[in-house]
């Protein structure tokens, strides 16, 4: 099982964007991430436009997940959109944040709503506590 992680930030906020995109890459590798990409997201529709850098980073255990978190929160202009838990043996993703942006623009609404259902019924390992407690405080 391992756990992925989303991060954006403006590409028009950043003079030079390709440092931070390498910043956050580095960050990751001293976190011992298994992978990382990124990808860029241009939007220009009336009401929302976006210009952003996503960067996906895959950790093997919980631990170098709350290791990366812990770092990245002292950069102010990052956002995490989505963490989830990827089981290979079952083909399946367990999505364990998913930020309000990510919900009402991105996800489908019945995603949308089966997640906020499932959010408050489940419960949570102490993996999952600890990086939920970690991105929240």
């Amino acid at each position: 099982m391992s756990y992925i992680i989303d991060v954006t930030y403006n590409v028009l906020k950043h003079s030079n964007s390709q440092q931070s995109g390498k910043e956050i890459m580095i960050i990751a590798q001293e976190c011992c991430c298994e992978s990382y990409y990124d990808d860029y997201e241009f939007e220009r529709n009336v009401y929302i436009q976006r210009n952003h850098c996503v960067i996906t980073v895959k950790f093997a255990t919980s631990a170098y997940l709350i290791e990366f978190l812990k770092k990245i929160k002292k950069l102010k202009y990052l956002h995490v959109e989505t963490i989830y838990q990827e089981n290979m043996t079952m083909s399946m993703t367990n999505i364990l944040y998913a930020s309000t942006y990510y919900l009402t623009q991105l996800m489908d609404k019945h995603v949308a709503k089966k997640y906020k259902a499932n959010k408050r019924e489940r419960t949570y390992s102490e993996d999952e506590t600890n990086i939920l407690h970690t991105l929240m405080h």
